[in-house]
């Protein structure tokens, strides 16, 4: 059921999302070992929750086009289970009010109304029904089509698991000088869950499978300095729950007011794995 929320929230910028690094505890990746996907990559970010009845058949739709060999070595595909479904009786495991607050930051910044589920940002300036694949399709073949110059880029130089947390040293680049714009440089892990039974909402009674699911997120603000690149030090959250061979890092960097992406980069791993 696709449902509108009036919400006002802070300009919170929150993003960021993980894709297939082989952890290993107090493990390092060097430079020389990350291996990276293509340089012009189109992240996905689908807004859902196991409480939304029309929810299943998005999340269908974003593993079914990350799956595609058409699409797979360019897309990166995250899902963000909303918190506002929650009161239906079922608590998402998943939902967060943060991923709420990031839906929120997208809808100020298209200049929509309200919240809605499913939604999938794609590259973050444009927004479709999350099971709309036609429309999704057409959006993710017109960024290929047609590159745009990057005004800034991003690349994830080192991984290090330590404890409970997986440490990026990432590297953020001006690509134009005349470009002085404030970027959000962000970084995530995410989860695919093999299956949840759901006992109440509006999927009560079904075995829903959850991909990509965004487990822990952080963002960093960045003026890029006169010289236009500037290391940063991410650290993301990794609970001992998690299924660590399930886990995958991705990071990008994106414009804290317009919320444009211009770059993202992914370690090769778990992208295009997920079941349907």
């Amino acid at each position: 059921m696709k449902t509108g929320l009036l919400i006002s929230l802070s300009a919170l910028i929150l993003l960021g999302i993980g894709l297939g690094v082989n952890l290993q505890k107090e493990s390092s990746t060097p430079d020389s070992a990350v291996e990276h996907f293509s340089d012009d990559l189109i992240l996905l970010e689908l807004f859902t929750s196991q409480g939304c009845s029309s929810c299943p058949p998005a999340e269908s739709v974003l593993a079914k086009i990350a799956n595609d060999d058409r699409y797979s070595a360019v897309v990166i595909p995250l899902a963000y289970h909303v918190d506002y479904w929650d009161y239906l009786g079922w608590r998402d495991p998943f939902s967060s009010t943060q991923w709420t607050e990031r839906q929120a930051n997208y809808r100020e910044a298209f200049g929509e109304a309200t919240l809605y589920t499913p939604q999938i940002v794609i590259q973050g300036e444009y927004e479709a029904v999350g099971s709309d694949e036609n429309k999704i399709k057409k959006r993710i073949n017109q960024l290929v089509s047609t590159p745009t110059e990057n005004l800034a880029k991003i690349s994830i130089e080192d991984v290090v698991l330590k404890d409970n947390h997986v440490l990026l040293s990432v590297m953020a680049s001006r690509q134009d000088s005349s470009f002085k714009g404030m970027v959000m440089v962000m970084a995530a892990v995410f989860e695919n869950v093999s299956a949840t039974d759901v006992q109440a909402g509006e999927n009560a009674g079904r075995t829903l499978r959850n991909d990509y699911v965004v487990r822990s997120l952080d963002a960093k603000p960045l003026m890029l300095a006169k010289e236009g690149q500037k290391h940063i030090q991410v650290s993301l959250l990794l609970e001992e729950d998690w299924n660590h061979e399930n886990l995958g890092i991705v990071s990008w960097i994106q414009d804290a007011k317009s919320m444009e992406i211009y770059h993202v980069d992914a370690t090769k791993g778990l992208v295009g794995s997920a079941g349907g």
